[in-house]
């Protein structure tokens, strides 16, 4: 297994990952993501790099920037209405499934 480790404040909202060292097609590929929150223990979320191209909700996107300046990404779309959307992805629902 590989990971890539992010980590955001609660409220932040966006979490993005190069696509040039994020291969979404590698199943031993996942994100793992803390979300801080102040006075509380960070949520642990661990989401398997495929998710971006398996999944259509407006969570998981891809940025190409065609023509653009900045090199493509995966972002992770983080709000207060997407939050209960990773729940599958908390770190204890994942081990389970592994």
């Amino acid at each position: 297994m590989k990971f890539q480790v992010k980590t955001i404040r609660k409220g932040t909202g966006y979490v993005f990952m190069r696509e040039e060292y994020f291969d979404i097609s590698d199943q031993s590929l996942y994100l793992f993501l803390l979300l801080l929150n102040d006075g509380e223990h960070p949520i642990e979320y661990l989401i398997p790099a495929t998710t971006w191209d398996n999944d259509s909700s407006n969570i998981f996107v891809y940025h190409s920037y065609k023509g653009k300046k900045s090199k493509p990404e995966y972002v992770l779309n983080i709000s207060a209405k997407n939050i209960p959307q990773l729940e599958r992805f908390k770190l204890e629902n994942m081990i389970t499934a592994i």
